[in-house]
């Protein structure tokens, strides 16, 4: 008897041409085909994970019985799609749909009528009853957490939580389930995901992961390590731990040694990313540590989301105390390691003078180096994606396209997403003008263009960040015919017409490659390409601040100097003031003395890139969170001979 074909789309994001293995339906897949009634009635076909050409893909289905998607925001109207297309070329075809975008079931098939099962929650168990009943008894009423079809009817079963013990799923990676994958695709390049837990303690309105009345539950580390060992031998290139508070368990630890000891006995995986516990910090100091001693990371996150009172209360949400902060950044940066503070924008109960207290607040505490400013994204299942919520914040939401940004590619792939443009104490004006001031920090300061000029002015002239950054912002748009001006003023232009549901929010020139940048990262690279227009014009708005002649020419002249162009130059210069020791000293203890010293600077050249394209991957996407853009970051990268009269 031959047996059903049963296929599963999970196609995903591409980060710099690596494609992620499709974890959710490989862990759903295992789990099914580990029953000894499913694998003696189906065979698993194949497990769509991209989609070069959408006919191609299509014609990729055989016969199908069953054909189970993942949905999420990125994927979700590919999938749509796509499962029309097969329905309609196998009427007889099952169609599942399940992921994180499906919070009510009975919608996506009174909206879908291709769709036969719309799952809602954790899929393991689930869609393998699904697959018994379809092949024996076709009674679907017992089990929870579904949609059908019976009778031309649409039937919606109880939902519940289903607390199984995760350490009864077997892994899709020990299991053989991406072998063929791994084998058939030999020219691809891979990145994985790991779940070391699954669940969230905290409750956050934004986030999906805490909605769910679940514990928080863990894979075993011995269960953990041998898929480590697989991801190693297959020659996976980059590792995401899909967990909501890595280092929240103390073998969180063991498991980064066992990812340190793996790269050192294969050379994989070249780098691990995660989402850190808030809490524990010591812990979560001495992972990043083995990791960056390692060079296995992009970055340490110490996400804050925001500083309001008012909005952290509106969203459930309680950070670490600012002295605690100010601490792990200073940790951070007097052992070299880069870290990175997420910021979300858009939350209920934010201001326009909330939002750029709280970057101004981060700056003091010493985050310089890169400040990652996020939409709010209206997540299905999370609160916020509740109608009562929205109502009650008076959240103005636009939809839009899925964008991929920043060495991520769509090959085909296409969703829709909606963020927060408006809420009851920001409106969309407002909502402008704080994204336009996160703009101006992260194009200006963050990829370093002014940054050791604010914090002169900061520690020697008294000067707030936000009075530097917002006198900035008013010069420029008073500027439109300068160079910068012209680009910051296009811009502005591209953020009014983004939240006017007019054009999208990424940047792309054919200069720099096929990518398309964050707009920051965009206006960066039009800046960096010609930096002495740049320094120039700024010199002439810098000027504004009183200071001796020396000083300002020598600070004008430093800045300059320690930023990474793209024309990759040899620098030598001397300085009669200690402007790297003062600046190094200022980024890690918040504290420096200027001083007459004779020095002289030197740059080599970076061996990273050789063009505008791999400048602009060396750079603004691989270097964005560890601060490439700045010389001082790379100690291999410069000199400082002090020069004795």
């Amino acid at each position: 008897m031959e047996k059903s074909k049963v296929y599963f789309v999970q196609t995903g994001c591409v980060f710099n041409n690596e494609y992620y293995l499709p974890y959710t339906a490989g862990v759903i897949a295992a789990y099914a085909f580990n029953n000894q009634k499913i694998a003696t009635s189906y065979e698993l076909a194949d497990i769509i994970y991209k989609c070069e050409d959408f006919n191609a893909t299509l014609n990729n289905f055989k016969n199908p019985s069953v054909v189970a998607f993942s949905n999420y925001m990125w994927n979700c109207d590919f999938n749509l799609d796509l499962a029309q297309k097969i329905k309609q070329r196998f009427p007889e075809c099952i169609i599942i749909f399940g992921g994180h975008q499906i919070s009510n079931p009975t919608e996506w098939l009174e909206k879908y009528s291709f769709i036969d099962f719309a799952i809602f929650g954790e899929g393991e168990t689930i869609f393998s009853e699904i697959l018994i009943n379809l092949c024996t008894k076709k009674e679907y009423s017992t089990i929870p957490n579904i949609a059908y079809r019976c009778n031309s009817q649409i039937v919606e079963t109880k939902k519940k939580n289903i607390c199984e013990n995760i350490n009864n799923f077997p892994s899709p990676y020990t299991s053989g389930i991406f072998d063929k994958i791994i084998q058939k695709n030999s020219s691809d390049s891979f990145a994985a995901i790991v779940e070391t837990s699954r669940g969230c303690p905290y409750h956050c309105a934004y986030c999906d992961w805490g909605n769910y009345e679940l514990p928080v539950r863990q894979f075993s580390v011995e269960r953990i390590k041998k898929e480590i060992e697989w991801i190693s031998k297959n020659s996976i290139v980059f590792v995401t731990i899909a967990d909501s508070n890595f280092g929240l368990f103390e073998s969180d630890e063991e498991i980064i040694d066992e990812f340190v000891r793996a790269k050192k006995a294969y050379g994989y995986p070249v780098a691990v990313e995660t989402a850190f516990a808030k809490h524990n910090p010591e812990r979560v100091f001495s992972m990043n540590k083995k990791l960056f001693d390692n060079n296995m990371t992009r970055g340490a996150t110490l996400s804050m989301q925001s500083l309001s009172p008012q909005a952290l209360k509106n969203i459930g949400r309680k950070n670490i105390t600012t002295e605690k902060f100010s601490q792990l950044i200073r940790l951070y940066a007097e052992s070299n390691i880069p870290s990175y503070t997420e910021l979300i924008l858009g939350l209920p109960g934010e201001t326009y003078e909330s939002f750029c207290e709280g970057i101004d607040t981060l700056l003091e505490l010493g985050q310089h180096n890169s400040i990652h400013v996020f939409c709010c994204e209206i997540l299905p299942n999370a609160i916020m994606g509740q109608k009562e919520y929205q109502e009650k914040h008076k959240i103005e939401i636009l939809e839009r396209d899925f964008n991929l940004r920043n060495g991520m590619q769509n090959a085909g792939i296409k969703g829709r997403s909606q963020i927060i443009v408006g809420t009851e104490t920001m409106n969309k004006k407002m909502f402008l003008k704080s994204i336009l001031y996160a703009f101006t920090i992260q194009v200006f300061h963050n990829f370093g263009l002014c940054r050791i000029i604010s914090l002169y002015l900061h520690h020697e002239k008294g000067i707030k960040y936000h009075q530097f950054y917002k006198h900035l912002i008013d010069w420029l748009i008073d500027n439109p015919q300068s160079y910068t001006g012209n680009i910051f003023n296009r811009f502005a232009e591209k953020y009014r017409l983004f939240l006017n549901g007019e054009c999208s929010d990424t940047y792309r020139n054919n200069i720099f490659g096929t990518t398309q940048f964050n707009l920051s990262d965009g206006a960066f690279l039009e800046i960096v390409r010609h930096c002495e227009n740049f320094y120039d014009e700024v010199s002439s708005f810098v000027a504004m601040f009183s200071m001796d002649n020396e000083t300002f020419s020598e600070l004008i002249r430093f800045q300059k100097a320690i930023i990474r162009k793209p024309s990759n130059p040899k620098i030598c210069e001397n300085f009669s003031y200690n402007w790297v020791e003062y600046y190094m000293n200022l980024i890690k203890f918040g504290k420096g003395t200027l001083r007459k010293e004779h020095i002289e600077f030197t740059v080599f050249p970076s061996d990273e890139y050789n063009d505008l394209i791999s400048y602009s991957e060396a750079i603004a996407i691989k270097g964005r969170r560890t601060g490439r853009s700045i010389v001082l970051n790379t100690p291999n990268g410069f000199t400082v001979r002090t020069i004795i009269n």
